[in-house]
């Protein structure tokens, strides 16, 4: 955003960290990167390549938190993304990540506070499951105490489910108690969820109710669910 008249801002088009961990170097590879100053109007001031100097400290840690891939245990499967020749989709890959630190003030006896790498959330060119596979679905649950925007989360998985070609998704009512009841769940679609954001709640209803793990996940593999989304809860 431009800063009040007379200040400056600071934006850069999409940032695609490719992060020194990734081939044991200690350099942080912005490609086609720029970083443009824009007056308090929204005027351009400058454009240049982003350096690692805009981003971070020469004194920085990076510190890669790795995340575990299904190939790594179960093979590998690229299915082609049902999204491939959907407009404004940008899609993710091995060299998209962010980086966060926990705090901005300086730490007690001159310790570098340091910035924790992980992979970019956000859809990917290659699937590993066939969300159009009849045998499989999706489920739902909300748990724990409630708070605003459950309901519109609920929506846009819904909606993203069905973009990606998911046709059975089910909304488990109840809380974690409601998994182990299948015959309670709900079918979910766009038309069930279309309005649902304008409403206060969870039309999940939640439940802090904690049913032991190995029946709840034996509910979810008798229903085949192989996408499985709690919203809250321990």
């Amino acid at each position: 955003k431009p800063s009040q008249p007379g200040g400056a801002s600071m934006w850069s088009k999409r940032r695609r960290w490719a992060a020194s961990a990734l081939e044991g170097e200690d350099v942080l590879r912005v490609p086609d990167t720029k970083m443009t100053i824009l007056d308090g109007f929204g005027q351009v001031v400058s454009s240049r390549p982003l350096e690692r100097a805009d981003l971070l400290n020469e004194s920085a840690q990076i510190r890669m938190l790795k995340c575990f891939h299904l190939n790594e245990r179960f093979g590998t499967f690229e299915l082609p993304s049902p999204l491939t020749n959907r407009l404004l989709t940008e899609f993710q890959d091995t060299y998209s990540w962010v980086c966060q630190s926990t705090t901005n003030m300086p730490r007690e006896g001159g310790k570098v506070e340091p910035y924790y790498m992980m992979l970019r959330a956000g859809p990917r060119s290659k699937l590993h499951f066939d969300p159009h596979d009849p045998a499989a679905c999706a489920a739902i649950v909300s748990c724990g105490g409630i708070c605003p925007g459950l309901n519109s989360v609920i929506r846009e998985v819904v909606n993203t489910l069905w973009d990606y070609g998911v046709r059975r998704i089910y909304g488990i009512k109840g809380g974690y108690k409601g998994v182990v009841e299948p015959d309670k769940w709900i079918e979910l679609t766009p038309t069930v969820v279309k309005d649902i954001h304008s409403q206060g709640g969870t039309i999940l209803v939640s439940d802090r109710g904690n049913p032991p793990t190995a029946d709840m996940a034996a509910a979810l593999k008798a229903k085949g669910v192989r996408q499985y989304f709690v919203l809250g809860g321990d």
